[in-house]
């Protein structure tokens, strides 16, 4: 393992490489051995073959967010079972890659959560497949992996902050985890680095509606009261109840939209079945419990990709946005995007 960690990942404080030691600390029985910078000794745990990347001075933002997403994985998913052909059909109409080439490549799932399309990736036999993610989703996930004895590093910890190395890994996607977290610009910039040259990044972030038409002034206007009204005056008062109670604030915003068969806050789901009670609550959630969940535009997103070298963008279809583009060695002068019509 040691081998696989150093090859992917430095020391965050001095850059140096990482060893093997012995068990942590006799009080942490499960930590069974753990990994040490040769240089200034930083430690972090291995427990059940997961990597800890986390520290007791990380933010309490980043604790709150692992917090909410463990008992999203464990709670809100513990009796999904999932359709791996529409998983691969969504995560397709995404991030533009063709997914036979993935044989030999080392591929990065940036916010794995519990391997919903980690599953999918690993039939296509990567040299190293590396895993991460803020919550206990990571767990789950790894176990796709080692069941089907694929070469993998997982990892839990916050993307933002993670110390890979520059430019060491194939292929990365990070789909719907970016815009969970307090810095997107941050968390993106810090996903670019591990990317090789002409390596491949796809990304996949919430789509701010409705877009700009010369007709749809006061459509757009009343979209604006909605965030300032009722969006960010229900987030706020999500982070002091409990999960449970987030649900029960939600129950009677439930019946009502499903009355009137129109989704104001979001929570609806855009297949058949809108109001799925199973699925509204689930996205309850992901959207409100959570500490962020920001929304952004195309031409926003295109502007990431090419501050940090990328080129050739290719814009999923839906959901929105999805945007796959390549990691150039020279200055780009024109950025060049298609739209993936599949």
């Amino acid at each position: 393992m040691i081998d696989k960690i150093n090859s992917i990942l430095k020391c965050n404080f001095c850059e140096s490489a990482f060893e093997l030691v012995s068990k942590l600390d006799d009080k942490k029985p499960l930590a069974e051995t753990c990994i040490q910078c040769i240089s200034c000794k930083k430690k972090y745990s291995i427990i059940d073959d997961v990597l800890f990347l986390e520290n007791k001075t990380q933010k309490n933002s980043v604790k709150y967010q692992s917090d909410v997403y463990s008992y999203w994985w464990k709670s809100s998913h513990k009796n999904i079972t999932y359709d791996d052909e529409k998983n691969k059909k969504i995560f397709s109409s995404t991030i533009s890659f063709n997914l036979e080439k993935i044989n030999n490549l080392v591929v990065l799932d940036a916010g794995c959560g519990n391997g919903r399309f980690s599953k999918i990736i690993s039939n296509y036999n990567p040299s190293l497949f590396i895993i991460v993610d803020i919550s206990d989703g990571i767990f789950e996930a790894k176990k796709y992996l080692k069941d089907r004895n694929i070469n993998y590093l997982a990892i839990k910890g916050d993307i933002s902050e993670i110390p890979f190395k520059d430019e060491v890994v194939d292929f990365v996607y990070s789909w719907g985890v970016i815009h969970h977290t307090e810095d997107p610009q941050k968390t993106f910039k810090n996903i670019c680095r591990v990317v090789k040259k002409s390596g491949t990044l796809g990304i996949y972030v919430y789509k701010n509606n409705p877009d700009y038409k010369y007709n749809n002034l006061i459509l757009r206007f009343f979209y604006i009261l909605r965030q300032i009204l009722i969006i960010l005056p229900l987030r706020y008062i999500c982070k002091f109840l409990s999960k449970k109670n987030v649900k029960r604030l939600f129950v009677p915003i439930f019946y009502f939209e499903k009355f009137i068969n129109y989704g104001i806050v979001g929570c609806h789901s855009n297949s058949g079945d809108k109001f799925n009670k199973e699925d509204y609550f689930r996205v309850v959630i992901d959207r409100f419990k959570t500490g962020y969940a920001s929304e952004h535009q195309e031409l926003e997103v295109a502007t990431w990709f090419y501050n940090h070298g990328f080129n050739d963008l290719v814009f999923g279809t839906f959901p929105k946005i999805g945007v796959t583009a390549t990691k150039f060695a020279n200055q780009i002068k024109k950025i060049k995007i298609n739209i993936n019509v599949e």
